[in-house]
């Protein structure tokens, strides 16, 4: 059993590390564009933490990787962090969309999103309970 759920936790992982490469929004877009993007010529200290931010989703599905991969435990707190990440920029863009634009611009914003978003959000969430 405990084989199967390292073989699990492994694929889980190295699909939330390729994720991050894929198109987030359909228009294109990964996650590693967002980090690297730069929207305006004057970005604040909170816009770069949000933006650098997104790096914690492979970095810990990486330590999870690796620490599944040397048979050490991967706790639950470890394998938590990249669906909390997500969920925590996740909310942070719906926030903010909805402030700007209300329940109109919340489903246009769904409707824009990527299959890269969509296997990250997924891959971490069953993560948690591998």
């Amino acid at each position: 059993m405990d084989t199967n759920k390292n073989a699990i936790r492994m694929v889980l992982s190295i699909a939330i590390v390729i994720a991050f490469f894929l198109p987030w929004f359909k228009i294109g877009g990964s996650g590693l564009d967002i980090v690297l993007s730069k929207g305006e010529t004057t970005t604040d200290v909170t816009t770069e933490i949000v933006r650098y931010s997104f790096l914690l989703i492979p970095l810990f599905a990486l330590f999870v990787l690796l620490r599944t991969i040397s048979k050490k435990p991967a706790g639950f707190l470890l394998r938590l962090i990249p669906f909390l990440v997500t969920a925590i920029l996740s909310t942070l863009f719906v926030i903010g969309i909805q402030s700007q634009g209300g329940n109109v611009e919340m489903q246009s914003f769904f409707s824009i999103l990527g299959y890269g978003f969509y296997i990250t959000v997924i891959a971490s969430f069953l993560l948690l309970f591998v």
